[in-house]
Order: C-alpha cells, then sequence, then structure tokens
C-alpha cells in the first residue's frame, strides 16, 4: 500500500520539491523547521520595519503639509540695503589686516536671513579684494561733511548721503513701492489705506522732486544750505515727511556699518523680529559692540565710563507672545549705546529721512558727540526719539568688534578690562530672579515698576 500511494517522479509532488522557499506550515523538527521558523522571522521583522518607517512618513509629511498650509504664501525675508565705510590706511604695512577685516564684514552680510543684501562700500580708495563682494564701490578720496569741511571722519557722512540717495533713487513717490512682507505695522498700515498712492499726485511730485535735489546734494558733501532750509521745514510735519519718504522707499532693512563689524544672523534675525514692533512704540533697537581683549576675553567696546554698568537698566517687554521665554523679553537701556553703526527698518530709516540727523548742518543741534559719532548716531540724538532714553539693546544684539579701540580718557585698557558681555548677562539675570529691579516697556516712556528705584529721565 505505501508503494502503490508513493507518487510517481511525474506527479504533482514532483513540482513542489522545485520549490526553494519555506513549507508552510513549517514541520515540526529537523533542520528544515529550523530553517522556516527563521524564515518567518526575518519576514514578520521586515514587515514591522516597513510599518514603522511608514507610520513616520506619514506622520512627517502630515506635519509638513500642516507647516506648509500654515505658512505665509510667500517667503517672510527681508531686502537689506547696506552702506559699509572704510578708510584705507596709508601705511602699507597696516592695509592686510584692515582689508582682511573688511572681507570677513562684507561676507558676514552675505550670510544673513535675507531675500537679497544689496552692499555698497564707501572708501579713500578702491579695494579689488572684495569687489566681488559688493554691488558698488564709491570712492572719496578727499571726503568732506559739506562743503568746506573735509576730514578723514567725513568719510562716514559721505555714507550717510550716498545711503539717502540710493535709497530714494528707486523711484517717484507712490510709485509701485512696495509693502513690506516682513514687517507689519507701519508697512501694513500704508499699504491697506493706500496712503502712498494717495500721495502720489502733483503735489506729492513737487515734494519728491525737492527731495531728490536734496539727496543729490547730499550725496556729494552731506547737505547743507538749501537742503537744510527744506528739512527744517519738514521738522513741523515730522509725521507728513515720513509716510512720503516711507513710500518712497523700497528695502526692508538699512544698515550702516563700518568696516570691521560683523553681523551675526542671530543679531540680525531678532532684530528683524521685534524691531518695528518696538518702533512703533516709541523706542528705537540697536546692536552693541564686543570686542577680544587680553587671553582672547570679551570686552564691551563702549562701556568704557566707571557708571557704564552701574547706569545700564533692565526693562521687560509685556508683549509675551513675541517671545520664547522671560528672558528673551529682557531689554538693556545701556549706559551708553553708541555702536559705531546703525540699524534701521523701512519705517524708522523713513522716520531717520524725515529728521535732522543725516543732515551735518543740523544735527550737531541735538547731538553732543563728536564729528564721527554723530555721524553713525542714528535716531540716538533725534529730538522726536527722546534722546538716549527710548534706545535699548538686547542680549542677542552683540556684533563683533574686530579691533580694539586704543583711546583717552577711560577708553584705554585699563578703563573697560572688566566690563565684558557677562555684566550685561548678569544684569538681565538680577531681573530674572528678583535681585536686581527691573522696569517695562510702555507707549512712549520706560516707568519703572513699583518700588525700583531709577534715575533715569523717562521719555517725553
Amino acid at each position: 500500500q505505501r508503494l502503490q500511494a508513493r507518487p510517481s517522479a511525474a506527479g504533482p509532488m514532483a513540482k513542489r520539491k522545485k520549490h526553494r522557499g519555506p513549507q508552510f506550515p513549517c514541520p515540526p523538527r529537523g533542520p528544515r523547521a529550523r530553517r522556516c521558523a527563521f524564515a518567518l522571522a526575518t519576514a514578520a521583522l521586515s514587515a514591522a520595519v516597513l510599518a514603522a518607517a511608514w507610520m513616520r512618513l506619514r506622520g512627517h509629511t502630515a506635519a509638513s503639509l500642516a507647516a506648509a498650509l500654515a505658512a505665509p504664501p510667500q517667503e517672510r525675508r527681508p531686502t537689506v540695503l547696506a552702506v559699509v565705510s572704510m578708510f584705507v590706511p596709508a601705511n602699507r604695512s597696516e592695509q592686510p589686516a584692515r582689508i582682511g577685516a573688511l572681507w570677513r564684514t562684507l561676507e558676514a552680510l552675505h550670510r544673513l536671513p535675507a531675500a537679497s543684501v544689496e552692499v555698497v562700500l564707501v572708501s579713500n580708495a578702491a579695494v579689488p579684494e572684495v569687489e566681488h563682494l559688493v554691488v558698488e564701490q564709491v570712492i572719496r578720496e578727499d571726503p568732506q561733511c559739506k562743503s568746506g569741511v573735509r576730514h578723514g571722519l567725513c568719510m562716514t557722512w559721505e555714507s550717510n548721503g550716498i545711503m539717502r540717495a540710493r535709497a530714494l533713487a528707486a523711484g517717484p513717490l507712490g510709485a509701485a513701492a512696495p509693502a513690506s512682507p516682513f514687517f507689519g505695522a507701519a508697512a501694513a498700515a500704508a499699504a491697506v489705506q493706500g496712503l502712498c498712492e494717495a500721495r502720489g499726485g502733483a503735489a506729492a511730485s513737487a515734494a519728491a522732486a525737492a527731495t531728490n535735489d536734496a539727496a543729490a546734494a547730499s550725496s556729494r558733501g552731506g547737505g547743507g544750505g538749501g537742503a537744510a532750509g527744506a528739512e527744517e521745514a519738514k521738522e513741523e510735519d515730522r509725521q507728513g515727511a515720513a509716510l512720503e519718504f516711507f513710500c518712497r522707499l523700497h528695502h526692508d532693512v538699512y544698515l550702516y556699518l563700518e568696516g570691521d563689524l560683523v553681523v551675526s544672523p542671530e543679531s540680525f534675525g531678532f532684530f528683524v523680529a521685534h524691531a518695528d514692533a518696538l518702533f512703533d512704540r516709541g523706542y528705537v533697537l540697536l546692536p552693541f559692540r564686543v570686542e577680544r581683549g587680553k587671553n582672547n576675553a570679551s570686552v564691551l567696546t563702549d562701556a568704557f565710563q566707571r557708571n557704564s554698568i552701574t547706569d545700564t537698566h533692565p526693562f521687560v517687554d509685556g508683549w509675551a507672545g513675541q517671545y520664547d521665554n522671560f528672558t528673551d523679553r529682557i531689554y538693556l537701556q545701556p549706559q551708553n549705546p553708541y555702536p559705531a553703526c546703525f540699524w534701521m527698518t523701512r519705517a524708522m530709516f523713513a522716520a531717520y529721512l524725515s529728521g535732522p540727523m543725516w543732515n551735518y548742518s543740523l544735527a550737531f543741534r541735538h547731538s553732543p558727540w563728536a564729528m564721527g559719532e554723530t555721524a553713525a548716531s542714528g535716531l540716538i540724538w533725534d529730538p522726536q526719539y527722546g534722546g538716549k532714553t527710548t534706545h535699548l539693546t538686547h542680549l542677542r544684539l552683540a556684533i563683533t568688534h574686530q579691533f580694539a579701540i586704543h583711546g583717552t580718557e577711560g577708553r584705554r585698557e585699563g578703563g573697560r578690562r572688566g566690563r565684558g558681555p557677562i555684566h550685561y548677562q548678569d544684569i538681565v539675570g538680577g531681573c530674572v530672579n528678583g535681585s536686581i529691579p527691573c522696569g517695562y516697556l510702555s507707549n512712549r516712556s520706560l516707568e519703572r515698576l513699583p518700588g525700583a528705584a531709577s534715575t533715569r529721565e523717562s521719555a517725553v
């Protein structure tokens, strides 16, 4: 019977013998059983890995889709106009270090999180080593602040005039001035309400022509004479003049830098995120300089007076929704706000152009600083913004000063050696833990919390 039941070589069992894969169900014992069990375990593990990968892919895709749907329709990155000034030293042995520092300054500008960065270099001699990093080199061999006033420090005033002329050369008033996709308040108000278009009539065209004349004059000599008279007349209606300039500007951020300052993407990003919200409430946000001292220690470049730290006060921004944590809400009112540069949004630069501080003939009526410092002061001494009391900086707004200052009256090395960014960090930390009284930011004034002592004058 067994012989009769055995299939022949040509029967159906012959085809099964050719099958090399595992048999199901697996035999209970023997080598084939072990091989079969191993194959089953491998298949189960592969299925589990594939299932997990699929679930992760589904979750990642869903998250990416949700983020894409929540994102704005256009990339929210600003356009930047940067003007950098440098005085090429006559001593050839000093030139390589200065040009190397300039290269690092310009290279850092192109790494900023911006949609576009337009860089103009103003110097007393051509610098071919960096021509690929700038759109234009403007040569001023003998810089002048205004007609008859020539000095090496006038290079900053020349830079101010060149920035002003280039910013206003984009087109006539109200002609396709784009609403900023990044800054909300001022740009949205001008765009939504159609204020720029409303000011594009005949009267506005005449005002624009006059402004073009002033810009052309300021670009070679810092302005003066008739331009000064025009600016004095505009001071009577700063808001209208600022709106006029705002409608003609085509960049979102305006940077003036000396040729040895390095701007980090983090500092620029924090400024862009918060400058306009503070400016709408009457505050001007600016960076602070840090340089390297002995033993590679960080030193606050401009904290060279005895009271530089004791008269620096913390203030808390009550708009908690704009910040990731409480520490980011704390700003510092520095005793000396000078950073040898100015950063401005479109709204801030329009206010700057409508005021006296860009004009050499008017600026010293308000600024007690010297020639070079006043030129780079931006809005610090603008009479509409309360002097130094409305200017703020932040721990995340440090910029690198590549060459240490060598001067007198407290600027010597010993006068600044013990003051570094860690002192700013201690002030902020004291505000957080309550050991240092901190104020809060209100509209157009700096007010102290109840019980907090202050020697500061409130802004008007």
